[in-house]
């Protein structure tokens, strides 16, 4: 009887050894998995040394720009939506892999950097210009696209900014659209013959939501991209018209 007691206690101590061993797993992998939500949101939001650099309204030469670049020669312009998180350097690879997961600094962060398509002219002469970031939580990066999907807050915020080297862009937002990658004209670049008419169209028909006047060819667009959620080739995007502003000390 004394000998089955004894193994009885042991099993006891034993499983209640296997249940904190489990238990203390349990806890570390919760700890780690807030640590590493904590420090992607982190590498996803612009470090207070990088906003330092951001460029001023009243300065079309934008000196700031050319201080980003002394950091990385890749950096090209400043993208600003009001209101709302995105407010990020735009930087240009030559693919469109390069700065999925690369910082402004050239360190590996899963947030990645904003970056203007590849194909598009560095300076954004082009008709369409296309700019991605990653759909981040807390609205990092441009997690905020999403909230467009809501035609009031679709309609309560209608202007951002375009940064470039001696150049202020007001950015009047005329349309979201919600889209596939695989099919959307919005992808196909460069625009070929015929293209900004077919492009026109397609933003035009297929908006989600659209406000202001039909594109012309005097026009001069760029569009806001991020993964939309719930899907795996969907795509949030916004269009806007880039107005070219002069800076009279003050806000242009």
């Amino acid at each position: 009887m004394e000998t089955a007691n004894r193994l009885i206690r042991g099993l006891d101590r034993l499983l209640n050894l296997v249940m904190i061993l489990a238990l203390s797993v349990i806890l570390f992998y919760a700890g780690y998995a807030l640590w590493d939500s904590y420090m992607v949101l982190n590498k996803a939001n612009v470090s207070s040394e990088v906003m330092h650099f951001k460029p001023d309204k009243s300065d079309a030469f934008n000196p700031s720009l050319t201080e980003l670049q002394n950091i990385n020669t890749d950096v090209c312009a400043w993208v600003t939506v009001d209101d709302t998180n995105i407010d990020y350097p735009v930087l240009q690879g030559d693919n469109n892999s390069k700065y999925l997961n690369i910082d402004i600094y050239g360190d590996y962060s899963l947030g990645g950097s904003v970056f203007l398509d590849y194909r598009n002219n560095k300076d954004f002469s082009d008709q369409y210009s296309l700019i991605y970031g990653h759909h981040m939580a807390g609205g990092m990066m441009f997690g905020d696209l999403e909230k467009f999907t809501e035609q009031s807050y679709f309609d309560e915020h209608q202007t951002g900014w375009l940064y470039l080297p001696g150049e202020i862009f007001k950015l009047e937002i005329i349309a979201f659209l919600e889209v596939d990658a695989y099919t959307s004209l919005l992808f196909n670049l460069p625009l070929e013959s015929g293209g900004w008419g077919a492009l026109a169209a397609h933003i035009q028909q297929d908006a989600t939501y659209l406000r202001g006047a039909e594109l012309t060819e005097e026009d001069r667009i760029v569009a806001l991209s991020t993964c939309a959620e719930g899907t795996t080739n969907g795509r949030s995007i916004i269009v806007a018209k880039m107005i070219e502003t002069e800076p009279a000390g003050g806000e242009p």
